[in-house]
């Protein structure tokens, strides 16, 4: 595979040529990440096992990406960077047709292990590799690549249920889904791959400050609690305040659909705003949503507005912190694998906090665990936009 370098000689219709490839890659993560949820009963099922039992898999799934992300950095900065996300492509597809033929919970486990491997395979090397490709102008096609992902959220359910209405079953579901994620290998198979502006022997020899990178991760771990977990739990949330599971359901919808839409309004913003703005405009707006939702915890229009306000809010964070940390500190593929595992963390370890505060204390605990998060995240971020200047400031 060759290589393409940024700067003179490459073209703004070659590296979007490029791009595209990663567009397509976090279009097929979005499909996989959202195919495992509306399973879940169905394999409950096939196993023999309850609800409590198969949700195992999730936690599998978040172990294979934090012991994968870390490993799949490495390899970007020392092999061919595409080899790696072809490689971690193939796995996904592989592990997508395995799930639905496999009876027994333990063999399931091990695939969903090896499939959050391979998802961070291809979540690192697109993130990185975008970053590669545009440096500091990576802003709005980052914000792009990120929206991809949503999209691909939103596609996998449709297919699942029309696979279920013709009559097909999980199985057939699941081919369908592979086939969506055969377009970016093809696609990336045949594209050059940028160039690490910040050599590995360059790396080797000036170590990691590890104080902004540390930094920049916990802010990330932080993010991905607050965004997953409001997901996750909101629809609990909103029965044990007396919504009926319908109301609850339009509701979870309604916070990934705002959460979609800003993450494509996003897009031009990112390319008049700088990062740092962004950023801290988004925490605004969600320091307001969940303010809403606190004073009037008890008017469905407040529960409304903080869940729209807070999905539109956190939409564009992620990607636009990856932007920053390419401005500030530059990255790698072991610092981009650093950042995706402490985001897999943030995932996996605060749900037992807010099951643990929900069922103790009651629904309430959940606004005030989310609003404590958001305030470690404020101060986290002005904590980093301190550490890590540019070169101006």
């Amino acid at each position: 595979m060759n290589t393409i370098t940024t700067g003179q000689t490459t073209t703004t219709s070659n590296r979007l040529r490029v791009a595209v490839g990663y567009f397509l890659t976090f279009m097929s993560l979005g499909v996989v990440a959202a195919s495992l949820g509306p399973a879940l009963p169905t394999l409950a099922e096939r196993t023999g096992v309850g609800f409590a039992q198969i949700s195992i898999l999730l936690t599998a799934r978040s172990i294979g990406y934090m012991v994968g992300s870390p490993l799949a950095g490495r390899l970007l900065d020392r092999v061919k960077p595409h080899a790696v996300m072809i490689v971690g492509l193939v796995v996904m597809i592989a592990t997508m047709l395995a799930v639905p033929e496999i009876p027994i919970l333990w063999i399931l486990v091990a695939i969903l292990v090896l499939m959050g491997i391979a998802e961070s395979a291809a979540d690192v090397g697109g993130n990185t590799l975008l970053s590669w490709l545009y440096r500091e102008d990576v802003g709005p096609f980052m914000n792009a690549l990120h929206f991809c992902w949503g999209i691909g959220n939103v596609i996998a359910p449709a297919i699942m249920v029309q696979a279920f209405l013709l009559g097909g079953d999980l199985r057939w579901a699941f081919i369908a889904l592979s086939v969506l994620i055969l377009p970016p290998i093809l696609w990336i198979m045949f594209q050059p791959a940028p160039v690490n502006p910040r050599p590995v022997t360059v790396e080797d020899s000036q170590p990691i400050n590890w104080l902004p990178v540390g930094l920049f991760t916990a802010f990330l771990l932080l993010y991905v609690g607050l965004e997953i977990n409001f997901g996750s739990w909101i629809f609990t949330y909103a029965v044990e305040r007396g919504f009926a599971d319908e109301t609850a359901g339009l509701l979870n919808s309604a916070y990934w659909g705002a959460f979609t839409v800003g993450r494509l309004l996003s897009i031009p913003l990112a390319s008049k705003l700088r990062p740092s703005q962004l950023i801290q405009s988004e925490l605004v707006l969600a320091a307001i949503s969940l303010a809403v939702m606190t004073l009037w915890q008890d008017a469905p229009i407040a529960l409304w507005i903080g869940t729209i306000g807070l999905g539109f809010s956190l939409s564009a964070i992620f990607p636009t912190t990856i932007s920053l940390a390419e401005r500030r500190i530059g990255i790698s593929g072991k610092i981009t694998g650093i950042f995706m595992a402490g985001a897999g963390l943030g995932g996996l370890i605060l749900p037992l906090a807010i099951g643990y505060g929900i069922e103790s204390v009651g629904p309430q605990a959940f606004i005030y665990i989310m609003l404590t998060i958001l305030a470690l995240l404020l101060i986290v971020y002005r904590v980093v936009l301190r550490v890590a200047k540019t070169p101006a400031e």
